[in-house]
């Protein structure tokens, strides 16, 4: 999903006023992304919930190799790592891991495979596209998430409740595990 989109629907959700041309032109885009303007609040607003989403909801699981004469690993070194879940070593074996003065903490040197969460980036544009790790997340769903940050950030708490409302509605919805439909077993009448 497109990150301008998604603010497209913030501004029609809250009838701000920002008119369809300025997400055509240029111009009128870089005015709306100065500080403190519309625009550049709800891109922060947007990142701040697609944190949360990737984070809290649906995080995403991938896996990397790494080598390590010491059993230590630089954090640094590893990118957009979140969390690392455990580590497998070449027979397979997993381990868990700990952190110390930024370092990842193996059980002993060698290679490894990292099975983490995937912190997506934290300075998406507002040119750029993000992908979830559930392909129903939907772009209304994550517009209510930002009106709701955008209304905090704006001090309408009132407006705050009710977009946050739709926003948890929307991720239990998506977060909700379907069960097979069981009809109940069949009866005769005499």
């Amino acid at each position: 999903m497109q990150i301008k989109s998604i603010i497209k629907r913030c501004c029609h959700h809250m009838d701000l006023d920002v008119s369809d041309e300025c997400f055509s032109n240029q111009t009128e885009m870089n005015k709306m992304l100065e500080e403190g303007q519309p625009i550049n609040l709800l891109l922060k607003a947007v990142n701040s919930v697609i944190r949360e989403i990737s984070a809290e909801y649906f995080p995403e699981l991938r896996t990397m190799d790494v080598d390590s004469v010491t059993g230590e690993v630089a954090v640094d070194s590893l990118g957009n790592v979140g969390e690392i879940l455990y580590a497998v070593d070449k027979n397979g074996l997993k381990h868990t891991t700990r952190y110390c003065n930024g370092n990842v903490i193996l059980p002993f040197g060698g290679r490894f495979t990292l099975t983490y969460i995937y912190k997506p980036s934290t300075d998406l544009g507002i040119d750029d596209n993000y992908t979830c790790a559930n392909f129903n997340l939907t772009e209304d769903v994550v517009a209510y998430g930002a009106l709701t940050e955008y209304c905090l950030y704006k001090e309408d708490y009132e407006n705050m409740t009710i977009w946050d409302k739709r926003y948890k509605d929307g991720i239990q919805s998506l977060a909700r595990t379907r069960r097979a439909m069981q009809l109940p077993t069949r009866r005769w009448l005499r």
